[in-house]
């Protein structure tokens, strides 16, 4: 497979990875099925269109577009996710980033994964969301979390920009992802 560069590919992680070339990617940005959702096993084990169906646009979107990989147990979804980053990290050019998106509860089993499949594990970044769903008694879960790390070492003579550590933006009209046609501004804390 021929990647051009800036290039979006919509497909399973496990067979596109595979047909992309080795050391042929920069960066390697995901945003992958968390697994964590729902309080009981029965909960979590549901289809994405039953779990995560609500009303109006984003029902719509779910109804038509339901996934795989978020109804696993925490050792089967760090395994799958040790795959999908060893291929990854395969196609990615040595020095090449990668940057997961994760929650509170996958955040342990994300930096095991990323180990096992080679990366170079750099750090956490904290995407503050600025609003959550307030729960009686307990913190509000307004961030999540982007786990990066390096296809082995870092050119630090390369022209990178500094960047922030936090990541404030709310989503839109409380939204957890934007909908396709919105845009959402990004603030550096």
């Amino acid at each position: 497979m021929s990647i051009e560069p800036n290039t979006l590919v919509n497909g399973d992680a496990l067979i596109i990875l595979q047909q992309i070339p080795p050391n042929t990617v920069d960066a390697v940005i995901t945003d992958p099925p968390y697994s964590s959702g729902g309080q009981y096993r029965g909960d979590r084990s549901r289809s994405t269109r039953d779990k995560y169906l609500t009303s109006g646009e984003i029902a719509a979107d779910y109804a038509q577009h339901s996934f795989t990989g978020d109804n696993l147990d925490q050792r089967s979804w760090m395994s799958w996710s040790a795959e999908r980053l060893s291929l990854a990290r395969e196609a990615t050019k040595s020095g090449g980033v990668a940057a997961i998106f994760t929650d509170w509860r996958q955040l342990g089993a994300l930096t095991d994964a990323i180990q096992w499949a080679g990366w170079v594990w750099r750090g956490i970044m904290v995407w503050d969301k600025k609003n959550s769903r307030p729960q009686p008694g307990r913190p509000r879960q307004q961030c999540e979390f982007i786990v990066w790390a390096s296809n082995g070492a870092l050119d630090i003579k390369r022209d990178a920009p500094f960047m922030p550590g936090i990541f404030s933006v709310p989503p839109p009209h409380g939204r957890k992802t934007p909908a396709p046609n919105r845009k959402a501004a990004c603030t550096y804390a």
